[in-house]
Formats: structure tokens, C-alpha cells, sequence
């Protein structure tokens, strides 16, 4: 065994040869960069216009990027307090139902929606704004009361009649 005065001239001596030329341990090579990893999904791309055939992904693509966004902004200028925290769940619910399946039931009554008598200017502003904003989201045209075509209440709440 290496008594403690002999250990330290052996790494004194160890150190001047290092020092005067000698040659270190080689430290390895540093490790090669690994590649990114491989995404596990593409990200879906969400398509102009809205139809029923498209997949479900597509569906929420279309609603994140351009539905809910859009909405948001018109509902968040007409009731800033009540729609202060805007999300999926607005329209949707807590559970994620459709929307026609949580939002207020519509009520058609003699031909008209109830609701414009019921209530006048949610229903004025849900026409003139909500609608238009949602078919433009949806890349389709709004509804047209003189054609009965488009996008309308319908596309989100249930209508029923009396």
C-alpha cells in the first residue's frame, strides 16, 4: 500500500508530466446530437367548408381555429362580463356535448322563432352577427330567409315547434 507522502509525490509527479506535455486521459468524444423525435401525429389542417362527411379531428380543427375564435370575439364585444372566459365549453358544456345539445332550445311557433318576440335584441344580434360570423367560420353561407338556405340557428340549437 501507497503510504500518504509517496500518493502525493506520485500525483505531483502525475500533474508535472501532465503540465509539461504529457498527455491527459482522453475524454470521450462528445455524444452526437440525437434527432428530434419523431412526431407522434400530424397535425390536422382544417378545411375550408364544413360538411357532415368530414372526420372528427377535421371537424375540431375547423372549430378551434376558426369557429371559436370568430364567436368569441363577436359574443365577447356584445357581453364582455358574461363571456369574459370564452371556450369549448360555452357552446359545448362542461361534458362536450354538441352544441344542439346543450345551447337553449329554440322555439318555432306559426312559421317565426319565437325568440325575436321573446326576446328582441339577443335575437337581433344572434341574426345579424352570430349568424354570419359562425357561416363565415364554417365557409358557408349565411342562412337566407327568402331562400330558406344556409347557415342558420339551426346549425346550433335544437328548434322546436309548436
Amino acid at each position: 500500500m501507497i503510504s500518504l507522502p509517496r500518493a502525493v509525490l506520485a500525483l505531483s509527479l502525475a500533474s508535472l508530466a501532465v503540465a509539461c506535455g504529457g498527455s491527459a486521459p482522453e475524454s470521450p468524444p462528445p455524444a452526437a446530437p440525437s434527432p428530434p423525435p419523431a412526431a407522434t401525429a400530424t397535425a390536422v389542417v382544417a378545411p375550408a367548408v364544413w360538411t357532415d362527411s368530414l372526420t372528427f379531428d377535421e371537424k375540431v380543427a375547423i372549430m378551434k381555429t376558426r369557429m371559436s375564435p370568430q364567436l368569441g370575439k363577436v359574443f365577447q364585444t356584445a357581453n364582455p362580463q358574461h363571456y369574459a372566459n370564452w371556450s369549448c365549453k360555452t357552446c359545448h358544456g362542461p361534458n362536450g356535448k354538441p352544441a344542439t345539445e346543450f345551447l337553449p332550445h329554440l322555439t318555432m311557433a306559426g312559421g317565426k322563432l319565437t325568440c325575436f318576440a321573446d326576446k328582441p335584441e339577443a335575437s337581433k344580434m344572434m341574426a345579424s352577427q352570430v349568424v354570419p360570423a359562425a357561416a363565415a367560420a364554417l365557409g358557408l353561407p349565411p342562412f337566407d330567409p327568402a331562400t330558406k338556405t344556409g347557415f342558420g340557428c339551426p346549425g346550433c340549437h335544437t328548434i322546436d315547434t309548436k
